[in-house]
């Protein structure tokens, strides 16, 4: 797996990647918090539009990033950065993103 943490900014702050998780996971990951930190909400949102009510258009969108595994990183109601996660399946990237999410902040 590999995780990745961005600032509000969409500036990569953190990344980390176990060995066994494939180089692909890297940009990932990336995107993930990227993407999850401009719509400041997670990635997730953008895959059930593009599933579940056919906004294909939305794939077209530059740094758009429809798979689940990127959290925004919210702090006194306010977004502060977002997490990515990569290298399992979507829901279980969303699981990790979470709970990382969830760890960083007080």
């Amino acid at each position: 797996m590999t995780i990745a943490v961005v600032d509000s900014g969409g500036n990569l702050i953190y990344l980390e990647r176990s060995n066994q998780a494939p180089i692909g996971t890297v940009d990932a990951a990336i995107g993930k918090a990227k993407a999850a930190n401009g719509i400041k909400a997670p990635t997730k949102v953008i895959e059930d539009q593009v599933l579940n009510n056919n906004k294909v258009n939305l794939l077209g969108i530059p740094g758009a990033f429809p798979v689940e595994g990127g959290v925004p990183l919210i702090f006194n109601k306010q977004i502060i950065g977002a997490i990515g996660a990569s290298g399992a399946m979507p829901a279980e990237d969303g699981a990790v993103a979470n709970a990382g999410a969830k760890s960083l902040l007080p």
